[in-house]
């Protein structure tokens, strides 16, 4: 899947207590479908719960550790095979209020006693190349100061925004990131 559309949700509650954090009650409760996969170490106290759809385009996961927990949902998507489903996919607004209110709907479930939460969506595109991606940039954002040429451009923006939770108003801090980056895979071997 050279030119893969990868879009990851996630929210985090960072600060929790192990005994609070159980990754597998949560998986069921959250994504309800049968996990494919699910490990344990005690020893490192990490445990993590792992699940797909019936058509393997989008992959759960509900991982916990001492002091964090994890709840990710992630689709991937090759734009030349899966075109009808590329095609159906939301903006990324949409996906991660989706994904959110998918997860507020387990109020409940959920140890909101986290001294953090953060909530957070990274989608990625493959492009022909940074000529390419600069463009989509572009078109996205047609002031910003950009050329074809540039390289690894990081563009940030805060959007805060206060949410009503559980008859609570918690500010959020609504950062988007957008960036463009040549990768380089280097093995080295003997």
């Amino acid at each position: 899947m050279n030119h893969a559309f990868i879009m990851t949700c996630r929210m985090s509650f960072l600060g929790v207590i192990q005994a609070q954090a159980q990754a597998r009650p949560l998986f069921d409760t959250v994504f309800g479908i049968d996990p494919t996969q699910a490990k344990q170490d005690l020893r490192a106290m990490v445990s993590s719960v792992n699940g797909e759809d019936a058509n393997r385009r989008w992959s759960y996961a509900v991982s916990s550790q001492m002091d964090r927990l994890d709840i990710v949902q992630q689709a991937i998507l090759d734009p030349l095979v899966d075109t009808a489903a590329l095609r159906r996919l939301q903006p990324v607004s949409e996906v991660i209020n989706a994904f959110v209110d998918r997860l507020l709907a387990q109020f409940a479930e959920l140890p909101w006693v986290a001294p953090r939460i953060a909530v957070g969506c990274v989608a990625r595109w493959s492009m022909a190349d940074i000529a390419a991606a600069n463009a989509a940039l572009l078109r996205q954002f047609p002031g910003l100061p950009v050329r074809a040429s540039d390289q690894d451009i990081v563009f940030r923006r805060n959007q805060p925004a206060v949410l009503a939770l559980g008859g609570n108003e918690m500010r959020c801090n609504r950062i988007a990131t957008w960036q463009t980056a040549r990768s380089i895979v280097v093995a080295v071997g003997t």
